[in-house]
């Protein structure tokens, strides 16, 4: 995994990728969504198709996180 950015709201630098079901959002497509986790604090970058897709949009200048 590439170099995450530490988290927008508390600084850690324990961050995760997580995937999510596309079950558990009821959506008509087969279809796996990631997204980055800080594991201190639980802030949540933004569900992306791909990991890489999750990954950039978290060390994104100005990234949007939000806390969960």
């Amino acid at each position: 995994m590439p170099n995450l950015k530490n988290c927008p709201f508390c600084g850690s630098d324990k961050t995760i990728c997580k995937t999510i079901d596309i079950e558990e959002l009821d959506y008509q497509e087969e279809q796996d969504f990631y997204f980055i986790l800080c594991a201190e604090c639980e802030a949540q970058g933004p569900l992306k198709t791909t990991q890489e897709k999750a990954e950039k949009a978290w060390n994104r200048p100005g990234r949007k996180a939000r806390r969960k």
